[in-house]
């Protein structure tokens, strides 16, 4: 029977666990149904690991709660980066990945069986009972050191000869490598695949890693967890390319969906970010969490992508939050308010975070607030904090309107009128 291993060889193996432990917090071992306990037990254990220092834990008569607990105000990057650094490798993933840059270290511009005969010849002829590796295996891994970054190959005759890349930080000053430091600073925690930017500071030698300038209010510590689904959908919108994933939109199921990646959409009141794209096979545009999304695979060209970019934009204008417009009747709404003489600040506050809706004072410190969008619903966790200064509150959609009185009554109902 195999033995524990801290390492991983599929990223997705942990991010469901991360994004529970982070966000819930609040669940046990047995509300991990779905799973056996071996494999939860596996997967805390190494989590564990991973993020010391940042794991808290609560008990309960339901048993131990596990979660991850850190102050974005005292951190420096976003400690769920370093979960990024636990693949697994095999013996000759780690053996020829640096017998390579070595041999190309002090004789460049060698050829497949160049290389494979110095391997042969040189390194490994002094071992007893060492497995020689075969030419494909020497070949791929030189596609794939060739493929991030690390070689470059130049195409002599019909043969290719490598050469180390040494167009990098080496040829850099001191100076510059410092601000540009800075800015990955900056970069790992704001912008998308925040990741690549830590993995450029962990590359420099620490010695002239300088302590981050920024600090942060608000950071969303999970988008990380998504960073990768996130570079593949990039990559795609990039080439105009269509993309088949796996949708886990709904509890214990994934549904196969493919569609024409269109824009990112970030929400940063919730912190959730959804990928906007058009289903060919229904023809209509939709939104789609990014946390719901695995397996991405990047597929043909579509020469449609320009015009569907331009009705995105158009359908996008009456939106509140991340619904499309597909045909449907814009919901209106109408909400009176009372606003006191020395609260303008309030009518401020419309106006900046009213979107396209319209403000009218219809008499002494009464306002009336209407906007048209595509979905009403969207709106409701940004007018329950007016539901102090409301007056009336009337709404094309009458499911939404009922449930947003219904809640002011019970509010009222616990906290007395």
């Amino acid at each position: 029977m195999a033995g524990f291993n801290e390492l991983i060889k599929n990223y997705e193996k942990i991010r469901d666990y991360l994004r529970d432990f982070h966000i819930y917090g609040y669940k046990c071992r047995n509300d991990f149904g779905s799973r056996s306990g071996r494999s939860y037990d596996n997967e805390r254990r190494r989590i564990e690991n991973y993020l010391s220092g940042y794991i808290g834990h609560d008990n309960s008569v339901r048993g131990k709660k596990l979660f991850i607990t850190a102050d974005t105000v005292d951190l420096e990057e976003n400690p769920l980066f370093i979960t990024w650094m636990t693949k697994t490798f095999t013996k000759n993933d780690i053996m020829l990945h640096f017998i390579i840059l070595d041999i190309l270290s002090i004789d460049e511009g060698l050829t497949l069986n160049e290389i494979t005969d110095i391997i042969v010849n040189d390194y490994l002829s002094i071992f007893e009972d060492i497995k020689i590796p075969d030419n494909m295996t020497i070949r791929n891994k030189l596609k794939e050191l060739t493929g991030i970054g690390f070689l470059h190959s130049i195409k002599k005759g019909r043969t290719l000869q490598y050469h180390i890349n040494r167009q990098g930080i080496d040829s850099l000053s001191k100076d510059t490598i410092d601000k540009l430091l800075h800015i990955c600073g900056y970069y790992q925690n704001v912008f998308p695949v925040g990741v690549l930017g830590n993995f450029i500071r962990q590359r420099v030698d620490n010695s002239i890693v300088n302590k981050p300038l920024f600090s942060f209010r608000h950071i969303y510590l999970a988008h990380t967890l998504d960073d990768e689904i996130l570079l593949n959908i990039l990559m795609a919108i990039r080439e105009h390319r269509n993309i088949e994933f796996v949708s886990t939109y709904r509890r214990n199921s994934n549904i196969k969906v493919k569609v024409l990646p269109l824009k990112i959409l970030d929400n940063v009141s919730s912190g959730r970010r959804y990928l906007a794209a058009y289903n060919n096979k229904y023809k209509r545009y939709g939104t789609y969490r990014i946390d719901n999304i695995k397996e991405v695979v990047i597929e043909d060209i579509d020469d449609s992508y320009d015009s569907h970019v331009e009705n995105l934009s158009e359908r996008s204008e009456k939106s509140w939050g991340v619904t499309i417009f597909n045909g449907k009747k814009l919901e209106k709404l109408e909400v009176t308010l009372i606003i006191a003489d020395d609260e303008g600040y309030i009518l401020k506050r419309l106006h900046r975070e009213g979107r396209h809706g319209t403000i009218e004072k219809i008499s002494e410190n009464t306002y009336l607030y209407s906007i048209e969008v595509n979905d009403v619903n969207e709106m409701v966790p940004w007018l329950r904090t007016l539901i102090g200064r409301m007056i009336s509150f009337r709404c094309s959609n009458e499911i939404v309107e009922k449930r947003f009185l219904r809640d002011i009554d019970a509010m009222y109902e616990m906290y007395g009128g």
